[in-house]
């Protein structure tokens, strides 16, 4: 679960890279253009691996859960 919280996390902030604004640095300077859109990408596939990651985990725990009442 926290997985799946952190991932949507990480990919929401990927996608704060495509904004005008761009990605936060620091409270007065962000990172804007061609580097905003890497670093993006980059944080969108991370966070996309780590929801599946979560899921996978919670897929598991509740087939574990299931199995166990029978």
């Amino acid at each position: 679960m926290l997985g799946v919280i952190l991932g949507v996390f990480t990919f929401l902030l990927g996608a704060k890279g495509f904004s005008a604004e761009g990605l936060p640095l620091t409270k007065n300077r962000n990172i804007t253009g061609g580097t905003a859109k890497v670093i993006g990408v980059v944080c969108m596939l991370l966070g996309g691996l780590f929801v599946l990651e979560g899921l996978f985990g919670v897929l598991r725990i509740l087939a574990i859960v299931t199995r166990a009442g029978r």
